[in-house]
């Protein structure tokens, strides 16, 4: 790196350089890319045994599509109310219905508004658990958590994974960085957003390209005397 009449040296790495993981525990059932494939974000890399849980998310989806009961007591308590408001009206107007029939379709109805509401909730539970099967079957796949290539599988189909253990590492080197350690009084020189050349050791040629200063640490290594800074680059 030169800034000014300093040339400075370092090392480059990619900006993303992730080791993925499983949330749970499982056997894997399929590799969908291996060493070397290029995947997108949200792209599927593999899928652990999931067939549990894709019949649970079926058998909730079931429940949920089952309207019948629901549709049928919002039938009833429409029906119950138009009665309801009918007796009112004859109660007020003819005095043809006696007290006690009114208290009786009030009760009726209200009794409907109950029912109504209780299925309501219930219907929001299965909704609810629905939501919670479709999510256990989703944690049993993994996705790319963004565009990259993949560098390393550490197991194969068949094979079982632990929670949280890396199965696989994911790099992006569109963008990378250049990382160097320097004295605090040459890095007190740079700025955040300040424009470098950076020079790439490639074999035994070199490469230029254009870097831009992306971090500068506020404190200095009490040992060495020497502060990090960063500079990010384009590399696709």
């Amino acid at each position: 790196m030169r800034a000014g009449f300093l040339e400075i040296t370092g090392i480059t790495k990619a900006q993303k350089d992730v080791a993925l993981s499983m949330p749970v525990t499982g056997r894997i059932k399929k590799i969908h890319y291996r060493e070397g494939s290029r995947v997108k974000a949200g792209d599927i890399i593999l899928s652990l045994e999931n067939r549990l849980e894709s019949l649970e998310v079926e058998h909730r989806h079931i429940l949920l599509k089952d309207l019948s009961e629901l549709h049928g007591a919002k039938e009833r308590e429409k029906k119950l109310k138009d009665r309801l408001e009918a007796t009112k009206r004859l109660y007020k107007q003819t005095r043809s219905v006696s007290g006690d029939e009114l208290a009786k379709k009030e009760l009726e109805y209200l009794a409907a508004v109950v029912d109504r509401k209780r299925l309501q909730i219930v219907e929001e539970r299965e909704g609810v658990e629905y939501r919670i099967a479709r999510e256990n079957l989703e944690r049993r796949i993994l996705r790319a958590p963004f565009e990259g290539t993949i560098t390393k599988l550490l197991f194969d189909e068949g094979e079982s994974v632990g929670a949280n253990q890396p199965v696989v590492q994911l790099v992006d080197t569109a963008n990378s960085i250049f990382v160097t350690n320097i004295e605090e009084r040459i890095g007190r020189q740079f700025h955040e957003g300040q424009t470098i050349i950076l020079n790439i050791k490639v074999g035994d040629d070199k490469i230029s390209r254009e870097g831009t200063i992306m971090f500068i640490s506020p404190i200095v290594d009490p040992a060495s005397g020497l502060m990090e800074v960063y500079a990010i680059f384009e590399n696709a």
